[in-house]
């Protein structure tokens, strides 16, 4: 079961990002014998190539993730947590080896405020809080062990578990497939698998991977949506894009052989903000109408 949060919809960010492809590029469907084909689909009355949303979301949340690391945000607690985030763990990462009774590492780590109380009531005041944030009973809360109520807590306020979800809990932010545009060919390159420990090929494994190639100015439109994006997610999302400005994205696979280089076409990049903040037939009608357009330049200051 995937949690919801039970806010209603204050603000939404739509993010449409044009980036330039660099070298070839190379997003898989999976093997078939000794192919690995790129993903097509029928566009505008034509195929073209597609980098899939689920893609496009791994890279985001790993460059977020690294990013979050150097940021400063607003509470103390926020910063360990992140500090603390691997993969989908907030285990403190100095006491990765200390089994012995994880609940009292996480409490001495995160939750000083409540000392003096045992282990079920602890459990029960964590339920209470996220039963309040998310659209599940208390009871159905404290049928789980009180460890994954600690994480799914964390998580919740983990800017990086908000923005791309984590185990249990659903995500802010929506991608949605990317599709490539302009001059471009379909090209295959063909390599050797080399056996790990020698370093030697491996007989008869030759394999196939299709990619695609820039002819002249080829582009892909990456469109992502985010609601209710607060002050911390933004200055995750800006820092990213920052990022992504300065050293371009790298993207699907071939990438030690130099594949996968996009560089973020910023003239041709903007964001769509909606505020929320009247009544139900004002927001409705804010919904339908869309929100204010501002360049990704001046977006990011």
């Amino acid at each position: 079961m995937v949690l919801k949060y039970k806010e209603s919809l204050q603000n939404r960010w739509i993010l449409i990002i044009r980036f330039k492809l660099a070298s070839p590029l190379h997003v898989g469907r999976g093997q078939e014998g000794i192919y690995n084909r790129i993903v097509f689909s029928n566009v505008e009355g034509g195929l073209h190539p597609i980098v899939p949303a689920s893609s496009i979301k791994g890279v985001f949340r790993d460059l977020s993730t690294k990013i979050a690391k150097n940021l400063d945000f607003r509470k103390p607690l926020t910063n360990k947590i992140v500090n603390n985030h691997v993969i989908d763990s907030h285990f403190p990462v100095e006491k990765a080896d200390d089994d012995t009774n994880r609940v009292r590492v996480y409490r001495e780590t995160y939750f000083q405020g409540y000392d003096g109380i045992d282990d079920d009531e602890f459990k029960l005041a964590l339920a209470r809080e996220l039963s309040s944030g998310l659209n599940t009973s208390l009871d159905s809360f404290l049928e789980l062990p009180v460890e994954e109520i600690i994480e799914l807590y964390l998580s919740m306020k983990c800017p990086i578990c908000r923005l791309y979800g984590a185990p249990g809990l659903s995500s802010k932010t929506i991608f949605l497939d990317a599709v490539v545009k302009g001059s471009y060919q379909v090209g295959l390159y063909t390599g050797t698998a080399i056996e790990r420990k020698t370093g030697i090929v491996k007989a008869k494994h030759l394999y196939n991977v299709e990619y695609v190639y820039p002819k002249g100015e080829t582009w892909v439109d990456i469109h992502i949506y985010i609601d209710n994006m607060d002050e911390d997610e933004e200055l995750l999302i800006k820092s990213l894009i920052g990022l992504i400005k300065a050293t371009g994205l790298r993207l699907g696979g071939l990438r030690s052989r130099g594949y996968g280089l996009l560089k973020l076409d910023i003239e041709n990049s903007y964001a769509v903000k909606t505020i929320f903040d009247g009544g139900p037939e004002e927001n409705i009608t804010k919904l339908l109408r869309g929100g204010t357009r501002v360049s990704l330049e001046s977006l990011l200051g």
